[in-house]
This record gives C-alpha cells, structure tokens and sequence, in this order.
C-alpha cells in the first residue's frame, strides 16, 4: 500500500484539472455498478485527470483501479476511525500539498465521507477544492430530491456539465 502510494506521489499531472472519485466496494471500481453507470460516464472524455479516494490507499490514479493491490483489498468506509483516519488523512493532505496545488482546479464527485475527509484535508492550503457531490447537484437544483446515487442520469450530467473539454 505504502509503495503504491509513493508512486502514486511520483506520478505528473496530464490535464490542469483533477477530479476525485471515491473507491468501491466492488473491485476493480471500473466494474462497480457506481462507476460503470455514474462516475465512468461522468468523467468520460474530459479533460481532467481523475484520481480515487481509497481507504487505505490514499488517493490514486484512476489508471491504476485494475492492478494490484486495488483489486485485492476490503476496507469498508465505516472502519475510517481513530488512526485509521489520521492516517488516511495524512496521505490525502500531502497529497492535495503536492498534487493539488499544481492543477488549476480539483473536482470532488465524493460522497459525504469521502468529501468531508478531502474537504478537512484541503483546509488551510491554497486550493478551493469544488464540490460535486450528489448534495451539491441536488442544492443546485439539478437533481432531485430523490437522487441519493451517482448513477442517476441527472447527477451523471450535472458532474458532466461543470468537468472541462
């Protein structure tokens, strides 16, 4: 995992925008109902570079979902406590330090848990991460009330509509 995330630190930047997408229950996430119907359609064809949240990776390229050890590890959300969580943090924070300062913009299209780590780690630095959360689209208006999932069609095209290219 640790080696994983040093490469991961290692990697450059191909677009000036980031998206993050959370990880899955599902492995690979590229065979994930949430991400073959939500986050993969949302993302595809733009011109960002799209990074995942994992616990406990850390934050990873998209690139990597199908290569060990991304596809060999179960680490629900709900066990993101006490060390766990700091630790989590701590990679996520020198993360955005390193990676995120270079992109122009992040997009974040995490759900709450995901979002609110991200969003604590990001406090105090000089990047104004956007929120592109399933909240977010339906505060704006272009979900409704009832979409909870990313792969509901109106949340798949409110993602779509704010990414660049």
């Amino acid at each position: 995992v640790m080696d994983q995330f040093e490469r991961s630190m290692r990697r450059g930047r191909e677009h000036t925008s980031a998206v993050l997408v959370p990880c899955s229950q599902r492995k690979p996430y590229t065979m994930s109902p949430s991400h073959r119907h939500g986050y993969g359609p949302a993302v595809d064809g733009k011109a960002v570079d799209v990074w995942v949240v994992s616990e406990p990776m850390g934050v990873i390229p998209y690139a990597w979902a199908e290569k060990y050890p991304n596809t060999a590890y179960d680490f629900p959300p709900a066990l993101v406590r006490g060390k766990a969580r700091h630790e989590l943090f701590a990679r996520i924070r020198l993360w955005l330090k390193e990676h995120g300062e270079k992109y122009d913009r992040i997009y974040l299209a995490l759900p709450a848990h995901h979002l609110r780590l991200v969003m604590d780690a990001a406090r105090g630095l000089p990047i104004d991460p956007v929120d592109l959360s399933i909240s977010a689209c339906r505060a704006k208006g272009a979900c409704s009330p009832r979409d909870f999932r990313p792969t509901s069609k109106s949340y798949v095209q409110f993602v779509r509509r704010r990414l660049p290219g």
